[in-house]
């Protein structure tokens, strides 16, 4: 009888254990914007595998941002499951041209269109690694109370800029990068994001007052995260911030003994004599190829005395084996044989002509394990089909 007790026990257990599961796959989605390019997709690669391999629950979808005639080029939309977004890079009014309105208006595009049913939302930048599975209201998301990553730098809180573009200035607060929302909130603050950041882009009064530079002569490259937490003011929201590294980690920077959910390679980052920064690598062809980057060190052959700055220095070298091991796992399900240690080529290679160039065979039709599932695209008529639900959807 005991035996029998036992093994129910064990049952129920699992059943229990599999019920929290599948109750935190419906309640989290994470979503992060990208645009159609290889210096994206291979970034797009890494996070994804990232999300995989912590066990993050609930899906993944990549925001694309790409024009009508760039998306007809674009052979990559089976690396991950994806929203189609027009391009709105070159505004289609002013005709600024300023990458970052493609974050707010993919926001308010997927919201609109696809009308997501899960509760909580996390977003983040394409440049991120999964370190540890995410919980937002295990990390104090709530209704009316996002999560987010501070960020000192946005100095505009602090001055004449807030009450430029929210009545609630006093709620103005540092935040970025990492964004954990209760879906209703993000559904309040997304169209404010967009406005206001195409009203600052667009009103020098305010360009000195972002940045403690004090330029304005041009509108500064951080206003969209300016139209982010201002709108969010205006809404009334109130976060938790994390400044405490736990969340969110800029590979580089000492961890503070803790160890954090997300590492964030934004900046150049080295370890020893190695040293490694992505953009350099925003024109060079890596999928196409079947490039890997070059190998870090091994954390053992490390020497630091400062404990804190060795574990820094090992995150720098697990983000690198992260993006290395995406890119293996996606060239074999390609059947593509990796060409390892990125190096620059000579004076004389770069003057031969390039006949030995490797690229992909089509795979359109097939799908990299590592996406989970069938990709879903929306088509769209129109500058961002209007934001009304006309689109439909084709696998």
């Amino acid at each position: 009888m005991p035996f029998v007790l036992l093994c129910i026990g064990l049952l129920v257990g699992r059943v229990q254990g599999a019920i929290r599961e599948r109750k935190y796959d419906d309640r989290i989605h994470t979503i992060f914007s990208a645009e159609c390019n290889d210096y994206m997709d291979w970034q797009t690669l890494a996070l994804v595998y990232s999300h995989r391999r912590v066990g993050q629950p609930g899906p993944i979808t990549r925001l694309l941002s790409c024009s009508t005639e760039d998306l007809a080029k674009y052979n990559n939309l089976h690396l991950a499951p994806t929203h189609v977004v027009p391009s709105f890079k070159v505004h289609p009014d002013s005709g600024d041209w300023y990458p970052p309105y493609n974050k707010p208006l993919a926001i308010r595009h997927w919201l609109e269109f696809v009308r997501p049913k899960a509760e909580y939302i996390i977003i983040l930048d394409t440049d991120m690694i999964f370190v540890e599975p995410i919980i937002p209201w295990e990390l104090g998301a709530r209704r009316g109370r996002p999560t987010a990553s501070h960020y000192n730098y946005l100095i505009g809180c602090d001055n004449e800029l807030a009450a430029m573009y929210t009545k609630n200035p006093h709620l103005c607060q540092k935040v970025g990068g990492t964004l954990l929302f209760h879906v209703e909130d993000l559904k309040q603050v997304a169209p404010l994001w967009l406005s206001i950041t195409e009203d600052m882009r667009t009103n020098p009064k305010g360009w000195k007052y972002a940045h403690d530079s004090g330029d304005d002569s041009k509108p500064h490259w951080i206003l969209e995260m300016y139209g982010y937490v201002f709108g969010a003011a205006e809404v009334g929201l109130i976060h938790h911030i994390r400044n405490d590294l736990n969340l969110q980690l800029f590979v580089g920077t000492e961890t503070g003994g803790l160890v954090p959910k997300l590492l964030h390679y934004t900046l150049t980052i080295g370890a020893g004599n190695w040293a490694w920064d992505k953009a350099p690598y925003f024109a060079r062809k890596l999928l196409g190829n079947c490039r890997l980057f070059e190998q870090p060190p091994d954390p053992a052959t490390l020497v630091e005395a400062n404990e804190n700055v060795r574990q820094g220095m090992i995150y720098m070298i697990d983000a690198m084996n992260v993006i290395n091991a995406a890119l293996e796992e996606y060239y074999e399900a390609v059947g593509c044989t990796p060409i390892g240690d990125w190096q620059e080529p000579s004076a004389e290679a770069k003057a031969k002509p390039a006949t030995d160039e490797r690229k992909l065979p089509p795979v359109s039709t097939r799908l990299w394990p590592g996406a989970q599932e069938a990709p879903k695209r929306m088509i769209c008529e129109g500058w961002a089909c209007g934001f009304l639900p006309t689109a439909h959807t084709t696998s």
